[in-house]
């Protein structure tokens, strides 16, 4: 019989085989596999997080060289991870789960001292020391909107169209903790009007036919009872997309997603436009200022208007263009009406003294003032999506 390091590649290959064909699910499970039963198993692996296929084989292959120890093979304990999960999720992850399961036994075959049992009692724990974890973390979904760049014709000009990435961070990490979607491209629609409306017009329409099941994908992957929050990074042309006013099923009804999760924008220009690279970094040194004043303070936290210079936030009703490019240019935080006939009050709607807690205190306000057209711009110290990832898809370099 073979020894386990003859073994090992050939069978850490059949366990990717099956998880890259369900890349994001996959993704999110390994990576809940390693926040979690670290805390418990003491598990020390290279790296944090992992952001693709490539490094999922590499994260099984490390899991697979280290020792079995008290009946537990760490390799064995991330498919356990993965395949009660699977489990619990659609036919085709259902049928993954049981393949798992069979490759588990012959796993074992070659894992001296290694104990099933014992692995899913391990990961059970694991599974509940994570859900406690996951419901006491700020978790939010970045929704990245990028103008699509025509290279068949080498032009290098934007085709018109969009393309969508959304990850799911976790306040403590510098990482994603998953990936539900990786450039899905938005065809631009033709409406008949002016240019600017047309563009905002199309996005929307584009979104409430594909985000509201993603989000619902993201959310039923995580424990129930989770702070989720919803961060749109936007080119600069589609500020006044009502993304609030996207739509998803709730039961019979359809509730819009600025009801139900705080959501607010941020420019996408700013972290991926290498013309803002100097401004990008004025802004860092206003954020610094602003968000470790809060953290800092032990009274009252300040009003942004006394921090040195006025050129901290925005209150307004629909802004001007020249509004809007002074925001996205020098603005950690701006609020605005998008309805000229139901215009921000402060004092009434939203109190300067409590800017901090604007998401959630806008979120609230939606439900109250139906029809209320509110947009937020948000760019605080959580992890930006610096990274760009290699397609999740990684059939093709095979």
């Amino acid at each position: 019989m073979q020894t386990w390091e003859e073994k090992q590649d050939e069978l850490i290959r059949e366990l990717f085989a099956g998880l890259k064909k369900h890349p994001e699910d996959s993704l999110l499970q390994v990576n809940s596999f390693i926040l979690s039963y670290k805390t418990i198993e003491k598990l020390v692996l290279d790296d944090e997080f992992i952001l693709d296929c490539i490094e999922i084989e590499k994260r099984l292959t490390e899991l697979g060289q280290k020792p079995v120890s008290r009946g537990i093979c760490p390799l064995v304990a991330c498919a356990e991870w993965c395949r009660r999960r699977f489990s619990k999720q659609d036919n085709k992850l259902r049928r993954l789960a049981k393949t798992i399961k069979n490759w588990q036994q012959e796993v074992l075959r070659y894992r001296e001292d290694a104990n099933l049992s014992t692995i899913q009692e391990s990961v059970k724990k694991a599974d509940l020391k994570f859900q406690e974890l996951i419901t006491t973390e700020n978790l939010r979904l970045q929704v990245e909107i990028e103008p699509e760049v025509d290279n068949d014709n080498g032009t290098g000009q934007a085709s018109g169209a969009l393309l969508l990435s959304m990850n799911l961070w976790l306040e403590s990490q510098d990482l994603p903790l998953g990936r539900f979607a990786e450039k899905i491209r938005l065809e631009p629609c033709d409406s008949g009007k002016s240019v600017s409306e047309q563009e905002s017009e199309s996005l929307y329409t584009n979104l409430e036919k594909i985000l509201p099941n993603l989000i619902r994908k993201a959310r039923y992957s995580l424990p129930e009872r989770v702070n989720l929050t919803i961060e749109y990074f936007i080119p600069f042309d589609y500020f006044k997309t009502k993304l609030d006013k996207i739509r998803f099923k709730r039961g019979r009804n359809l509730t819009p997603l600025g009801e139900e999760y705080p959501i607010f924008i941020n420019s996408f220009e700013r972290y991926f436009d290498q013309d803002f690279l100097e401004i990008r970094d004025e802004i860092e040194l206003k954020k610094q200022g602003l968000w470790n004043d809060v953290n800092n303070s032990v009274t009252e936290p300040s009003v942004p208007g006394e921090f040195e210079g006025d050129d901290i936030y925005y209150m307004g009703t629909d802004p001007s263009d020249s509004d809007l490019e002074r925001i996205e240019e020098a603005l950690p935080i701006a609020v605005w009406s998008r309805d000229v006939n139901q215009p921000l009050i402060e004092g009434e709607h939203l109190n300067l003294s409590e800017w901090q807690d604007w998401p959630n205190k806008i979120r609230d306000l939606r439900k109250k003032k139906k029809g209320l057209e509110v947009t937020l711009l948000w760019d605080d110290l959580y992890p930006k999506p610096s990274q760009r990832c290699r397609p999740l898809n990684t059939n093709v370099v095979d």
